[in-house]
């Protein structure tokens, strides 16, 4: 065990329920099919303003940073750029009753257009990911292996998959994803996708949240156990690596530090003036900053770090951009609500929503 944040009060009961309706690799030469007749897009243009005053303040700023809005229903999720092209999976059509089958869709930046839309097997385990030879979706059964030079599933790997909600990850050679020997993900299994066997199944000894690769390590969070785990890939071996962190939830690696959420519970509301977020030195496993956002993320939100920064798209506030460097809040995006996702890819933040939308926006 390396360092411990904090200690806070226990606010929440962290449940492992999955949101049914929320939550870079190098290109190729393979040209996809033509896009589905129920895709579409649209552009969204301020209107020009007189040069003769300053402009007045935008009463939506939604609106005017958005580029553009695809439709694709089936509560998409996340968004992953790989192969010169953003994927996103939408697999709750049947249980939101809204005539979409589960798929993972392709869509062309150059477009905003969907230009391929694979069919995926079902829901249970709901995740994307990207290796330098494949897209990988999850599901009820394993693992489904995705070729961008056709857009057509290149195999499957099969194992115990978990219920779970957590982007597929590739590091060290390897594909990582969850596995259960219950129901929840207790268990990670690595891949070798040059044979599409699993070469390794990880007990964590607990219930994970979600995972993220960076730093020549796995990172797991623990929601149940407040922590944050480490799996070294040279030994597959898991170790506590910073604790006290309340509920630990949704995982991304920035460029000096992991980012992990607070209170990983389903619909959780929080309180304004709760810390709902951290960042952890990968070294030393010491708490470098303590976030008040004015909510929480939940089991519904996501994280997106970058060099430039940290986005944060949570039910409410639904976006804002944190200075990693000093831990403080520089932009916000409050004027809606509710589940999603958010990846920065293409010069520009893609971003899901409950509503069925991926939304192209200026970051």
């Amino acid at each position: 065990m390396r360092s411990s944040a904090p200690t806070r009060p226990a606010r929440y009961l962290v449940v492992m329920a999955i949101a049914l309706s929320a939550c870079g690799a190098t290109s190729t030469d393979g040209q996809p099919p033509s896009s589905p007749t129920d895709a579409r897009s649209t552009a969204s243009v301020p209107a020009d303003r007189p040069s003769v005053a300053p402009p007045s303040p935008t009463l939506d700023p939604l609106a005017a940073r958005t580029i553009a809005t695809i439709d694709l229903g089936g509560g998409p999720d996340f968004p992953t750029e790989a192969f010169g092209s953003i994927w996103v999976n939408a697999i709750d059509g049947p249980i939101m009753n809204d005539g979409t089958t589960p798929a993972l869709h392709r869509i062309d930046p150059a477009t905003n257009a969907v230009i391929a839309s694979i069919p995926l097997p079902g829901r249970l385990c709901s995740g994307v990911g990207a290796s330098p030879e494949a897209v990988w979706a999850c599901g009820p059964d394993g693992l489904v292996r995705i070729d961008p030079a056709t857009n057509e599933v290149a195999g499957t790997v099969g194992f115990r998959a978990a219920l779970v909600s957590s982007r597929i990850q590739y590091g060290a050679g390897s594909v990582w994803s969850f596995a259960t020997s219950t129901v929840g993900p207790d268990q990670v299994v690595r891949i070798d996708p040059a044979t599409n066997e699993v070469i390794a199944t990880i007990d964590l000894g607990r219930v994970a949240g979600t995972m993220a690769f960076g730093f020549d390590a796995l990172w797991v969070s623990g929601p149940a156990d407040d922590v944050l785990l480490r799996i070294d890939p040279t030994t597959n071996s898991v170790e506590e690596w910073a604790t006290g962190i309340e509920g630990a939830g949704s995982v991304a690696v920035g460029a000096d530090a992991i980012w992990v959420s607070l209170v990983f519970e389903h619909g959780a509301q929080g309180h304004a003036d709760d810390v709902s977020l951290v960042s952890v030195d990968p070294s030393t496993g010491e708490v470098l900053h303590e976030l008040i956002i004015g909510g929480v993320l939940g089991d519904e939100g996501d994280i997106a770090a970058t060099p430039d920064g940290v986005w944060v798209r949570a039910p409410e506030p639904w976006l804002i951009r944190i200075d990693h460097t000093t831990g403080e809040i520089v932009d916000r995006i409050d004027t809606r609500s509710g589940p999603g996702a958010v990846a920065v890819a293409f010069g520009s933040l893609w971003v899901t929503t409950e509503r069925g939308e991926v939304l192209r926006l200026e970051p």
